[in-house]
């Protein structure tokens, strides 16, 4: 469960520790603390929400498998934080898949990504979170995810490089083979 308070007291230890004088009174920084607070809490809102959640309604399709054809869903908008720094990351997801007899509805492919992006987490691993949840709870012929993301901590600090894009993708099963995996990345 997330510590608002907790939160907010380490916000003004940071402050202090930057040696930033009379914050508390500032009206730049006295609120700074309760903002910083309220941000972690909106930021890492599904830290203790079930994925499966999103799976819970399926529905019988013919669009499927008999014709390999793929749905795909791209530009999918979300932000994270990095574990390494706290610092946030902005994506942009790429999700296709080949079901198998069922579909999800299109809304809660968003709503994946957003659960799980929402809390502390490498690009990598959400890479690979998201293709789990589809191939476990979907259970796809196989499903393909990209995301390219901007990161705070490159551009910001260290080799400050604003316009780094870090580039992660995973194919999961008929997607490992080239032609349904070129299709998935002409799309």
């Amino acid at each position: 469960m997330i510590d608002k308070k907790q939160i907010k007291d380490g916000a003004s230890t940071i402050l202090n520790g930057l040696g930033i004088k009379n914050w508390e009174t500032d009206e730049n920084f006295k609120d700074t603390p309760k903002r910083i607070a309220d941000a972690f809490f909106e930021v890492c809102g599904s830290l203790n929400l079930d994925t499966e959640y999103q799976f819970k309604k399926l529905f019988e399709s013919t669009y499927s498998s008999t014709n390999n054809q793929m749905i795909v869903i791209d530009k999918i908008r979300e932000y994270s934080i990095c574990p390494h720094h706290l610092f946030s990351y902005s994506m942009d997801v790429k999700i296709g898949y080949i079901p198998q007899g069922k579909v999800i509805g299109l809304s809660k492919l968003p709503r994946l990504v957003k659960l799980l992006a929402n809390k502390p987490v490498l690009q990598e691993t959400l890479t690979e979170d998201i293709a789990n949840a589809l191939m476990e709870y979907l259970v796809p012929l196989g499903c393909g995810v990209i995301v390219k993301a901007h990161h705070g901590c490159i551009s910001v600090r260290g080799v400050k490089q604003i316009d780094a894009i870090t580039t992660t993708s995973i194919m999961k099963g008929c997607f490992l083979v080239n032609p349904v995996k070129l299709e998935f990345l002409s799309l």
